[in-house]
């Protein structure tokens, strides 16, 4: 703002109501808008109001000069309103490293006290204790605390940071320890998994993991599960069909434990009024089994998915989780 445009904003406050001193902004109309401005800038309401009135109201712009006081009072009221939001916003925080803080921290011995995503059926079992979760720990299939009916095929942990090759991961089954595959890591390094040999049998598992990221820090979770296969008889036994239809219907699969022969096409026909999924575990990854994921199914919706694996798969809608909308599917081999 030139020398002179300060000094007659210095006068706004006693010259407002100034005939000469409207007069004097009338004849530099880009000068009357960065004036408004400036007033703008530093809160002075009552000083603008009383200025524009008394412009307008003791004569107006040519036209050619209205049109400059416009497009300068938008120009420079843009930027006013862009310093204005700089100036009320929170001050940074200092700068400093996260990895920093993590450096210093032992691995995890004690339950994890952040709040963990609701999984799948989690349920109170006696011996299980509560998980450990190290940093960065977003979830796990199985799920910690969920009863399978067979050991699974593999156990996966998820992070929302890229793990380093030191991670590791050791099983257990009723306190004699199990030899699991290699390890292995997804492209973006954030979910690393090993498998499990077959047939491993009922018992409590614990799958102990060290979790090591770029910055060489390392901490310790764990996680546990239950197999017991005494539980099958719960489930509805449909080996003998080849296409098998689930309702979503009150906010449940009905049925949903079923038992299909492998090669069975499921369908899910969504009854309710209101969008349903039918994603695979774990809650909110889904990748136990990608493919073995929908988008949203609508009302009157459906979803179609064929088993060519057999296994145990579990499954949810990642809408009604709190609900506990959850599902179970054993695909056994084919029935001759």
């Amino acid at each position: 703002m030139s020398r002179r445009s300060i000094c007659i904003l210095r006068q706004v406050s006693a010259s407002a109501h100034d005939v000469p001193f409207i007069t004097q902004t009338r004849a530099k109309p880009m000068l009357a808008g960065k004036i408004v401005t400036r007033l703008l800038i530093t809160h002075k309401t009552n000083e603008l109001m009383e200025f524009i009135t008394r412009h307008y109201k003791l004569m107006f712009f040519p036209t050619k000069h209205f049109v400059r006081f416009i497009v300068t009072f938008c120009v420079s009221a843009f930027v006013a309103l862009f310093v204005a939001c700089a100036t009320n916003a929170p001050p940074l925080t200092p700068n400093v490293s996260l990895s920093s803080l993590e450096q210093t921290r032992p691995a995890s011995s004690e339950p994890s006290p952040t709040h963990r995503p609701r999984q799948h059926s989690g349920e109170h079992i006696e011996g299980l204790g509560e998980p450990i979760d190290a940093p960065h720990f977003v979830d796990s299939f199985p799920n910690h605390s969920q009863t399978l009916t067979q050991s699974p095929a593999r156990v996966g942990i998820n992070f929302d940071r890229s793990l380093a090759r030191a991670s590791q991961i050791s099983i257990e089954r009723d306190g004699k320890k199990i030899e699991p595959g290699a390890l292995e890591f997804d492209a973006r390094k954030i979910f690393m998994s090993a498998a499990l040999p077959p047939n491993q049998g009922d018992g409590l598992y614990f799958v102990k993991y060290r979790a090591c990221f770029a910055d060489d820090t390392c901490s310790d979770g764990r996680i546990g599960f239950r197999v017991e296969r005494a539980r099958v008889k719960n489930f509805l036994d449909l080996t003998h069909e080849k296409n098998v239809t689930i309702q979503l219907r009150r906010v449940k699969y009905q049925p949903n434990e079923i038992i299909v022969a492998r090669g069975t096409t499921v369908t899910w026909v969504n009854d309710d009024p209101v969008e349903h999924f039918v994603n695979s575990d774990p809650h909110p990854s889904h990748n136990a089994h990608p493919k073995f994921n929908s988008l949203d199914i609508p009302p009157t919706g459906t979803f179609s998915y064929t088993f060519d694996k057999i296994g145990e798969y579990t499954f949810h809608c990642s809408a009604h989780v709190p609900q506990n909308m959850f599902g179970t599917i054993i695909v056994r081999e084919n029935v001759p």
